[in-house]
Order: C-alpha cells, then structure tokens, then sequence
C-alpha cells in the first residue's frame, strides 16, 4: 500500500521505457509476476491504505488514463476515501467509475 505502489509504479514505468528484455529491477517485486503465471493487476489492489501511485497505474494500464501528476493525489484520495467508507477493495472498474463520475464527467466546474 501507499509507498510501496508508487515505488512499484515508478519501476513499472522505468521498465515500459527501457523494455522487457532488460533485466528485471522493480521496487518490492523481487520477480516479474508474468514468470510465475501472474498478472500485475494481482499485485496493485487498491484499498484505504492504498497511494496515488497505485490508482493512477490502474487508471493508466487498465483504462488509458495517464493522469498529470497533480492530480494523482486529489484521485487517489478520492479513491481511498471511498475504499475506506465501503471497507473494501475497489475493483479496477469500479475505480474507473468513480474517477469518470468525480472528474470526467461532471456538470459543474471542479473548484
């Protein structure tokens, strides 16, 4: 959670950038999920406890919204405000339907 996600989101961007034939070199993720059968979206669940840097790779790799990066914490405390009051972890969709209501489709100006 928290730290850890945007650690382990900024690794994951570095490696996009260089390519998967580098070696593997991501914060807190000791092999590559893909060699053991998994998929990284087992690895970031977002919940109370969860960071910008975790929404904002959902949003990103799931959904194609790479946010600025000012926004990542106004969302990402959105999106941990609503996992705290359900007592849950989100669910990619359900986080992109938060983040399409809040901040995408809204009728009135945002401040």
């Amino acid at each position: 959670s928290g730290s850890h996600q945007d650690a382990i989101k900024k690794g994951m961007d570095r490696r996009n950038k260089v390519g998967s034939d580098a070696p593997w070199d991501v914060p807190y993720l000791t092999i590559d999920p893909k060699d053991i059968g998994r998929t990284y979206e087992a690895i970031i669940r977002i919940n109370s406890q969860s960071g910008k840097g975790g929404v904002a790779y959902i949003l990103d790799r799931e959904f194609g919204f790479d946010l600025p990066k000012l926004m990542h914490p106004e969302v990402g405390s959105h999106v941990g405000g609503i996992a705290d009051r359900l007592g849950k972890e989100l669910s990619p969709a359900e986080i992109h339907a938060e983040f399409r209501k809040q901040f995408v489709n809204v009728s009135s100006p945002l401040a």
